[in-house]
């Protein structure tokens, strides 16, 4: 490739990464110092009794190591039996904690992990206030896994693997407009699923179920289940993105496309 040519691509290349890099970070949580419940934690947590051993939500480091690669490192369980009284519902919500009053247009990145036979684990639900609480406070679509079975998610087989550790990306996109991201366009109104990196599907348009308005600010978001819900969730790592942001993949794209720019500059320096 011509010299000049490379340099103009690479500074492109450059620019996308610092755009790509900078975006707005909305919430964060890694459970490291988080409890549930307390004034000061940034999740709510309810529940209809019993609540106990075998219905439960808890911040906890068990097998922390085997399951995200980190000793002693907490993480969310979100556990309902099938033993339990499941006549009630059991969710934890991060209530209006978006910092920057929020985006119509929110990316969600967290780590899980899905025990086998875990059918009806819970379902994911941005919105404002408490969007696990009410219809009213939620956006149209949930994310809900085990539902279609072992490794589906919101009735797509095969989506991951059971007994395995996956990162998930939701391109969530709450505005009125089409919103393009990396070599995908997202609709109003719908969402991406990426799993470890690699786009895994959409689903459809949800326009006629308007419960939060369009273009509506989204602040908030929960896990959660319902009456006659079972099964066992671990989560970790999670962020909230304003905006529809690159795959995983992209960004190694572009830090290679970065320090690949550096070195040509000070080559040409030199020279």
């Amino acid at each position: 490739m011509n010299k000049k040519l490379l340099i103009t691509a690479t500074a492109a290349g450059v620019f996308a990464a610092t755009s790509a890099f900078s975006q707005s970070i909305l919430f964060q949580d890694d459970f490291s110092s988080t409890g549930l419940g307390g004034s000061e934690d940034n999740w709510n947590v309810y529940r209809n009794s019993p609540f106990d051993s075998e219905r439960l939500i808890e911040v906890i480091d068990t097998n922390s190591e085997s399951l995200f690669g980190e000793a002693n490192n907490n993480y969310l369980r979100w556990f309902m039996s099938s033993a339990s009284d499941t006549s009630g519902s059991l969710w934890v919500t991060a209530s209006n904690q978006f910092a920057d009053g929020g985006s119509s247009v929110v990316t969600v990145d967290f780590d899980f992990h899905v025990p086998t036979g875990a059918d009806d684990s819970p379902r994911v639900r941005l919105g404002i206030d408490d969007p696990i609480a009410s219809n009213n406070n939620r956006v149209p679509g949930q994310i809900r896994f085990g539902q279609g079975g072992d490794g589906a998610i919101s009735g797509v087989e095969d989506v991951y693997t059971p007994d395995t550790t996956h990162g998930i990306r939701i391109v969530y996109n709450h505005s009125s407009a089409d919103v393009a991201y990396a070599d995908r366009t997202v609709f109003s109104s719908s969402y991406d699923v990426w799993i470890d990196g690699a786009y895994s599907f959409s689903s459809n348009p949800n326009l006629d179920v308007l419960n939060v308005p369009l273009d509506t600010q989204l602040t908030s978001i929960g896990f959660g289940g319902f009456t006659g819900d079972e099964g066992e969730m671990f989560i970790d790592n999670m962020v909230v993105y304003s905006g529809a942001i690159p795959e995983p993949s992209t960004y190694a794209l572009f830090g290679v496309l970065a320090v690949l720019g550096v070195a040509l500059i000070r080559r040409r320096r030199r020279s």
